[in-house]
């Protein structure tokens, strides 16, 4: 039989047949019946005039199973030819959905089969759960299909074969696809790892230059003359150390901690250390309890005296935050100091007499403790 009238077949959702003693003996009209029984295609018998079937032939067998629609002896537009075409119309549009999918399928597992079952052929996931829901639609309606003598739109072997290995290679696609997903993870969290530890070199890095090129700049402050700015810039440099304390390389560490050691060591061994211009002097230093910079700053200083003292106060970020001046005159840098806490200033005039201050600039008490002056 020609390729063409098969293709016809498969293609097709129902083989309607026209029973008459000539297309019984028809060579051809048996290999079709033959070809949509192998199909199993929903075959509709239609009785033109009376036939006897041949037990051995097995197309015969196959039309003489169906419930043929007897249209021998009617009459065209009689009410019973209407009846018998309105049970036809009904066969014929029973059910398109699920001959449809039948159809397809057959035509795609066909189509596998006659290529060397190559997996390329095989179902899609998407299909292959439509195809198993189209099974299982046939497996629960198929008891009362095979009472109703009516299985020939069931499945084929080839069907199911079809589905089945569409499956697995499905299952096996996926196992490819979740393997690679998975690969594709680790390789995406080792690259952000690699590029976080990048980060953190660079910025670690960074930070190190950073503290170590402060330490040189604090150095040339301090060697300059800027020494009120340099101890400034140190109170800065600790704080920050503090926050980044973990990030540094112990030789920047050692570097910034020795530069500020030095700073800080030179003004409170009293030595006579300029604030800005020639004419300023720092007389002492303490970090009280907020980590502020008290100083005692005063003007025209020399080993012997000075003027009055202005006691000045920075915070962290190099501002000036409080500054007030004592009343009584001095009489040697001695005789003026900041007490550890870095709260409370003493001040010993040439009367005898103690004055004591807190950091804002307010007079706590004022104690005779000499008949001399302090010095």
């Amino acid at each position: 039989m020609p390729a063409e009238i098969n293709g016809g077949i498969e293609r097709s959702r129902i083989f309607l047949f026209v029973l008459s003693p000539e297309s019984l003996r028809s060579r051809w009209c048996q290999d079709e019946v033959d070809w949509a029984a192998k199909c199993n295609k929903r075959i509709i018998t239609v009785l033109h005039r009376s036939v006897q079937f041949d037990d051995n032939n097995q197309a015969h067998q196959v039309l003489r199973k169906p419930r043929w629609i007897d249209y021998q002896s009617i009459r065209l537009g009689s009410g019973q030819f209407k009846e018998k075409l309105e049970y036809l119309i009904s066969r014929i549009t029973e059910n398109q959905d699920y001959l449809e999918k039948h159809r397809q399928f057959l035509i795609r597992a066909l189509d596998w089969e006659r290529n060397g079952s190559g997996s390329h052929r095989l179902l899609p996931g998407g299909l292959v759960v439509e195809a198993e829901e189209w099974l299982q639609e046939w497996d629960k309606e198929a008891t009362a299909k095979r009472s109703a003598n009516d299985s020939s739109d069931a499945p084929i072997p080839l069907h199911r074969n079809f589905i089945a290995e569409s499956r697995k290679h499905e299952r096996k696609c996926q196992r490819i696809r979740n393997a690679a997903i998975a690969v594709g993870f680790v390789a995406v969290s080792i690259a952000a790892i690699v590029a976080i530890w990048q980060w953190r070199e660079t910025d670690h890095r960074r930070k190190n230059s950073e503290v170590v090129a402060r330490s040189l700049s604090i150095e040339k402050q301090f060697q300059s003359g800027s020494q009120l700015e340099a101890l400034v810039e140190v109170i800065k440099l600790a704080k920050d150390l503090k926050q980044i304390n973990g990030d540094l390389d112990s030789e920047s560490l050692e570097r910034s901690k020795l530069t500020a050691w030095e700073v800080i060591h030179r003004i409170n061994q009293h030595q006579i250390i300029k604030a800005g211009d020639a004419s300023q002097i720092i007389l002492q230093t303490r970090i009280n309890r907020d980590n502020n910079l008290m100083a005692i700053v005063a003007q025209n200083a020399s080993f012997g005296s000075f003027e009055r003292p202005v006691i000045k106060e920075w915070n962290s970020e190099g501002k000036l935050v409080n500054q007030f001046s004592v009343e009584q005159q001095p009489y040697t840098r001695a005789a003026v100091a900041i007490t550890s806490d870095g709260e409370r200033i003493i001040v010993g005039g040439k009367d005898g007499r103690l004055d004591i201050y807190n950091r804002q600039g307010r007079k706590l008490e004022s104690l005779k403790a000499h008949q001399a002056a302090i010095k």
